[in-house]
């Protein structure tokens, strides 16, 4: 039996890996992603803005974390994390212009939306924009509904469309 040269190997297992992404989407592939093209980007995971929520709560609302839902008005609508302010990617723009003092550009901000693929795209927006203290919630707000953390709104969660809202458990998918 003949075996196949290594670099064969590897491209038909990378091929493998790229069909079954297409099929449906991992939590794999979203890491990656998001390590790849917005590496310059800091995570924050659920537990960690669980946490920090917590510990804010008695601050002085000008002093606590800025958490930013990146979804459209139509997700967000449905259910969201609490106290998140709905931006979507259209509205970044003007949310820069209406925060570029330096006291907001230090402020620590949170951004979410579904998978964490938007809102990395916003997180290294915002960055570039000289805003200093930002971090995409690793896993959005897919991963902190299926943790079983408290959604504001429904209980179930919009599921982007059907691609990605197979990432969804279906006792948490919203339908289309």
């Amino acid at each position: 039996m003949r075996r196949l040269p290594i670099a064969l190997t590897l491209a038909l297992v990378c091929l493998g890996l790229a069909y079954a992404a297409l099929r449906a989407p991992t939590w794999w592939l979203v890491h990656a992603l998001q390590d790849t093209l917005y590496a310059q980007v800091a995570p924050i995971s659920t537990q960690q803005l669980a946490d920090t929520l917590l510990a804010q709560a008695q601050l002085p609302a000008g002093e606590r974390l800025q958490l930013l839902d990146l979804r459209n008005a139509e997700e967000y609508a449905l259910s969201r994390i609490a106290p998140a302010q709905n931006v979507s990617l259209q509205q970044l723009a003007a949310y820069v212009h209406n925060h570029s003092d330096s006291a907001a550009k230090s402020r620590l901000i949170v951004v979410y939306c579904s998978v964490g693929l938007r809102s990395a795209q916003a997180a290294h927006q915002l960055q570039q924009a000289g805003f200093t203290q930002v971090r995409n919630l690793r896993g959005g707000i897919f991963q902190w509904a299926e943790q079983g953390r408290l959604l504001e709104g429904a209980r179930q969660v919009h599921p982007y469309n059907s691609y990605w809202g197979q990432m969804l458990p279906l006792a948490l998918r919203a339908q289309l």
